[in-house]
């Protein structure tokens, strides 16, 4: 979900959907119209990434959600970026908290992000709600991060990666 970008190359080609808001309608909207999306598709799991993130290890991330337990909300592979309780295995840590950026989600109608919040409120709204007060499920963290996140960094990695091609 494309949520009106100023700049953008044709992502088109390289993922399954592509949809384009003809505004920024915030992270919330943008989240809960990819959920929607999933649920129709019937879809298990839904992974959310920024401008800011380009994944690692796509083959690793996909080998993970084979073995997650069925009491998980959700997972990020934004290790860097997360509150860690505790280890849980050598795989998974317990958390409390992270950014939207990295996180896989269960794909659940119950599951949603309010729309009236900006930004980092989106992230952490979402985790309290669902995962703490709730109790949907745990929120499992990687052991490594499978992104690299870099917060503030994608427009302007947008726009070196823009000015080579032209």
């Amino acid at each position: 979900i494309d949520n009106s970008s100023k700049e953008i190359f044709d992502l088109s080609r390289i993922v399954d959907y592509f949809v384009r808001f003809e505004k920024n309608y915030g992270l919330g909207k943008a989240y809960n119209y990819a959920m929607k999306m999933a649920l129709s598709l019937h879809e298990d799991w839904l992974l959310l990434l920024d401008q800011d993130s380009k994944v690692i290890d796509i083959t690793e991330m996909l080998t993970i959600l084979k073995h997650i337990p069925k009491d998980t909300c959700c997972i990020s592979i934004n290790k860097s970026h997360s509150s860690i309780i505790k280890m849980l295995n050598s795989q998974f840590f317990l958390g409390t908290g992270t950014v939207n950026s990295g996180l896989i989600v269960r794909v659940d109608s119950k599951l949603h992000w309010n729309e009236d919040l900006f930004v980092d409120q989106t992230d952490v709204e979402f985790i309290v709600r669902n995962v703490i007060k709730l109790k949907l499920g745990n929120l499992l963290i990687y052991h490594k991060d499978l992104i690299q996140h870099r917060i503030g960094e994608g427009e302007r990695e947008i726009r070196r990666f823009l000015s080579k091609i032209i």
